[in-house]
């Protein structure tokens, strides 16, 4: 009798289902990669929005400064109602001529928010 060399349909299943797990592994990393690079810019953009806002306030007279309720806002930081982060501001008096400025930004798919913090010297004159 003659052997009869080949691979057999149990082999070649085998192989499909081995080839088929790693292509669908390498589809989850590559959309997860995508998924966290869309994010990093997202954040990027929104920590930028802050940095810039933040020295905005720093640039005005502390006794001037109140807190501001959400303002919608677009990449720019500029106020559009249709942007797509938020921009939240909170005053608080420290007493003491010390005021502490809080800048928040919120962005889309955000786990948590961007937020600065910075104090400034209320000149009493």
């Amino acid at each position: 009798m003659k052997s009869k060399k080949g691979f057999t349909i149990i082999s070649l299943l085998i192989a499909v289902v081995l080839l088929t797990v790693g292509l669908m592994a390498l589809g989850k990393n590559s959309a997860d990669i995508i998924w966290m690079q869309s994010t990093a810019a997202t954040r990027h953009i929104a920590a930028s929005i802050a940095r810039a806002y933040m020295e905005e306030l720093r640039s005005r007279d502390p006794i001037t400064l109140v807190s501001e309720a959400v303002t919608t806002v677009n990449e720019a930081g500029v106020p559009d109602a249709s942007g797509n982060y938020q921009r939240t501001v909170v005053v608080e008096d420290f007493g003491t001529n010390l005021v502490q400025i809080r800048v928040t930004v919120n962005y889309p798919r955000a786990r948590v928010p961007i937020f600065l913090l910075t104090l400034a010297f209320v000149n009493p004159n």
